[in-house]
């Protein structure tokens, strides 16, 4: 007879589990260590000291330092090399937190706290809750000794004080023979006696990578625990300091020097909704690379620090200038913008985002040719150190959080033209300010080097890129300005075959210029007529003289009479070539004016023609892909109705069969029903045109958008007063429509998300020989009122809209002799909501009386 037995086990766990965690959960020495420094900033410490020693030798068993120097161990000892010491004020542990806070590992009362939203004594949020402390101490060293007064009382300076000091020495290699980690018996010593400073040192012996803080020497060590620890604003109430060999590190001052330099310079907060942003741009931002432009920095900016351009620009670009918030700085910096954004208006329309709470940041363009140069041994030693300082990086209290070195896609909007002016990854460092209190719900991973992807980051994410979209805007507005303005003084070369059509433009500048300079020595010749007339006088008043004395000379009469004559014929040939040069001179001040305006509109044409063939090319994808896929769904169909076919002569056909074949072929003709929208939008239709009522075209696009939005609870409404017929090309009058309500469905929609309006409504008005096309969305934006129709103009967040929308559809009805505009109706914001399309001039004469149709 069999028997069973039942026996109790539980999961035990191997000690190599615990070094696996430190190598996977830590990414390197630099992050063990800001770990550790987490912990005594949890512990309310005012004060940490970092003290790292790779050259003394310490006792294995007791952490003592030996008297021993030279790179072989002391005989007869079980000594090991190196130490590192995180020494804090703080409020210590008790023997019951050391048993669950370091010997009980990913237990941590922290998380507990931060779940509850309660602080520490400091009205500190705590950083830690994951316990990485531990296991970075294990990467550090062997050896780890903990010496701990845990707080008992407190001075009116918020000081703690204890009675009771605690040791522990965990030797890790004590670990690597046990089966188990509860194999391995830890005593804790723990002695009562007089009243002491509360706080803890941690001593990490036996460095287990020693040549990462000797070999790479001081400056290394400095530049990865920039990305740690903030060299940019102390971590909250507290104060660390770092050395390393009997040398002190500086992680502040020298990162300052080098932003405190940057010609460009961003600083920016949010709170509650609102995102305000502030710039400060210097004149050295104006310097170019080229010798012309460095020679017109020179010339026209350098000496009075940018003045007289900045009153160019406020005054000749005022609108602009209003939209980025520009005004006068001062000798430091010569433009300031500021601006206040909102996150509804930033948030990207596909997502769902939430308030990240409060932060703030600044951003900077680094230059690394005017930077202090005192606090570095020289220029490469600058450039070494400012390298590492490159990129936005955020910090919560103080410490950081690795991400991504490019986690703004710096690089990737650096490729498209609309970027030319923007924060580049190569130029820029800045940091953002997080809290454990203000940004609860923006969650980092478990190792600390990414957000969790929640509606918060989302948010925060959407924020940080609008930050980096002004900066774009605010330097591209100074930047392009700088290229207009400085066209009139720049020296160009001479004429050459290979020149393109800018210089060529700027060679004609600089020959007005001459022309300019020619002329004021004309006017100095001018000034000198009345001077030759006077001579005149006297000529003749000495030759009357002569011809009534006694003695005459009747040669020196005719030598004179002769010189009188010359001298009026060379006055009035004179006057004549004043009057034709003055003459002249007007007309080249008009050429000037003109030889400028080419100049600017060739740089604007230039950036924009960049943009274009972006648009180019999907244009040249919609016309393969519609040419394509209407094949591609004519064999579709044809072979569905060749299945349905045989399907219904067989005398008991499969009806899923039927079905998915009626299926297929309903959904080819659909198919090819909704390429047919782009089909004659392409090159070789999109010239031919025909007569038609404009009801029956503005009909068709109503319900072809009115199927898409079907679930969006955006309709297309259609009223006609009264239908007439056109002339044009049903391509572009389509694309025309398509882009009309693409952009009206835009802002409708984001209006409905917003709660501002209970249903999305966009309406097309006929009255011969006018289209009015309105919706209940917000209106135009102000800022854009009188520029609306250019190209690349639009008030989408980045990455939303190239702002080619609507000057397609201005250029699509000028090429067919139409014209689009804003009507004069305002909405309850008092903005603008109406467009007007004038189709007077291709309307065949034909018209007829119609009703409202959907």
């Amino acid at each position: 007879m069999s028997q069973v037995q039942h026996n109790v086990m539980h999961f035990s766990v191997h000690p190599s589990v615990l070094f696996k965690l430190g190598e996977d959960l830590i990414k390197d020495d630099a992050q063990a260590l800001a770990e550790l420094i987490k912990n005594s900033y949890d512990a309310d410490a005012r004060t940490v000291r970092v003290d790292i020693d790779t050259k003394g030798w310490y006792d294995r068993d007791t952490g003592a330092p030996l008297d021993h120097r030279g790179d072989s161990p002391p005989a007869n000892s079980s000594a090991v090399r190196g130490r590192i010491s995180i020494d804090d004020d703080g409020t210590g542990m008790t023997t019951a937190a050391i048993e669950r806070g370091w010997l009980t590992v990913s237990f941590s009362e922290k998380r507990e706290q931060k779940a509850k939203g309660e602080t520490t004594r400091l009205n500190r949020t705590p950083l830690g809750d994951k316990g990485l402390g531990r296991l970075g101490a294990q990467r550090l060293g062997s050896v780890l000794t903990l010496s701990t007064t845990p707080v008992e009382e407190t001075d009116d300076e918020q000081r703690f004080y204890g009675t009771s000091a605690s040791g522990l020495i965990i030797d890790w290699g004590r670990f690597m023979t046990a089966a188990t980690l509860e194999k391995v018996n830890l005593e804790v010593t723990t002695v009562v006696g007089e009243r002491r400073s509360a706080g803890s040192v941690v001593s990490i012996l036996g460095l287990s990578h020693a040549t990462f803080w000797t070999e790479r020497g001081q400056e290394a060590l400095q530049r990865e625990l920039t990305s740690i620890l903030s060299p940019y604003d102390s971590a909250n109430g507290v104060r660390i300091f770092v050395s390393i060999d009997g040398g002190q590190l500086d992680l502040r001052q020298r990162a300052r020097a080098v932003l405190d330099a940057a010609p460009f310079r961003l600083r920016f907060s949010y709170a509650a909704g609102s995102l305000n942003i502030e710039t400060d741009t210097a004149v050295s931002v104006l310097v170019g690379r080229t010798t012309e432009d460095k020679l017109a920095y020179r010339r026209l900016a350098e000496t009075d620090r940018g003045a007289a351009f900045a009153s160019w620009l406020l005054e000749t670009k005022s609108k602009r200038a209003t939209e980025t918030g520009a005004e006068f700085g001062d000798d430091q910096y010569f433009i300031r913008t500021r601006m206040t954004l909102s996150l509804e208006e930033l948030a990207p329309d596909q997502v769902r985002v939430a308030d990240p709470g409060r932060f703030s940041g600044e951003i900077s363009v680094v230059n690394f040719e005017s930077a202090d140069e005192s606090l570095f041994s020289g220029k490469a030693e600058l450039r070494a150190f400012a390298r590492h300082l490159l990129g936005i990086r955020v910090f919560r209290d103080g410490f950081g959080i690795r991400l991504d070195d490019d986690w703004l896609g710096l690089s990737k909007q650096q490729t498209s033209a609309s970027s030319f002016y923007g924060i580049r990854p190569g130029n820029a460092a800045g940091y953002v300010n997080l809290s454990a209190k203000e940004n609860q719900a923006l969650e980092e991973t478990s190792s600390r080097e990414a957000f969790r992807d929640t509606a918060a980051w989302r948010g925060f994410y959407a924020l940080m890129l609008g930050v980096t979209d002004y900066a774009r805007r605010t330097q591209e507005f100074i930047r392009r300005g700088w290229n207009e303005y400085k066209l009139g003084f720049d020296l160009s070369p001479e004429l050459d075959d290979l020149m393109t059509p800018r210089e060529i433009a700027e060679h004609i500048e600089h020959r007005m210029e001459l022309v300019t300079s020619t002329a004021s020595r004309v006017d100095r010749v001018a000034s000198a007529v009345p001077a030759i007339e006077q001579a005149i006088r006297g000529i003749s008043e000495v030759s009357a003289a002569n011809e009534a004395a006694v003695w005459r000379d009747d040669k020196i009469t005719r030598l004179l009479d002769q010189v009188t004559e010359q001298l009026t014929a060379v006055q009035a040939d004179l006057a004549e070539a004043l009057t034709e040069l003055n003459e002249i001179s007007r007309e080249q001040q008009e050429l000037r004016a003109a030889a400028r305006l080419l100049s600017s509109k060739i740089v604007v044409a230039e950036e924009r023609i960049s943009l274009a063939w972006e648009s180019v090319a999907l244009g040249l994808s919609a016309e393969l892909l519609a040419h394509d896929v209407d094949a591609i769904g004519d064999r579709l169909r044809g072979r569905s109705v060749q299945i349905l076919n045989y399907q219904k002569s067989l005398d008991k056909p499969d009806t899923r069969v039927l079905a998915y074949a009626e299926h297929v072929r309903s959904s080819a003709g659909e198919l090819i029903r909704q390429v047919s929208r782009l089909d004659p939008s392409l090159r070789y239709r999109r010239d031919q045109k025909s007569r038609s009522w404009v009801a029956d075209l503005v009909s068709e696009a109503a319900a072809f958008f009115n199927d898409r939005w079907a679930n969006d609870g955006v309709r297309f409404e259609v009223a006609v007063v009264e239908d007439f017929e056109v002339q044009i090309s049903t391509g572009k009058f389509s694309q025309v429509m398509d882009n009309l309500a693409i952009n009206a469905h835009y802002w409708v929609s984001r209006h409905l998300r917003a709660g501002h309006i209970s249903d999305g409504l966009i309406t097309c008005v006929i009255s011969a020989p006018i289209i009015r096309f309105t919706d209940n969305g917000p209106g135009v934006s102000s800022r854009v009122d009188d520029s609306l129709f250019d190209a690349f103009v639009t008030t989408k967040p980045q990455g939303e809209g190239r702002g080619l929308g609507l000057y397609v559809v201005s250029q699509l009805l000028d090429s067919e002799g139409a014209t689009i505009r804003l009507n004069s109706h305002r909405n309850a914001e008092n903005r603008y909501d109406t467009f007007e399309i004038d189709l007077a001039s291709i309307s065949t004469g034909a018209r007829r009386r119609g009703e409202a149709n959907d």
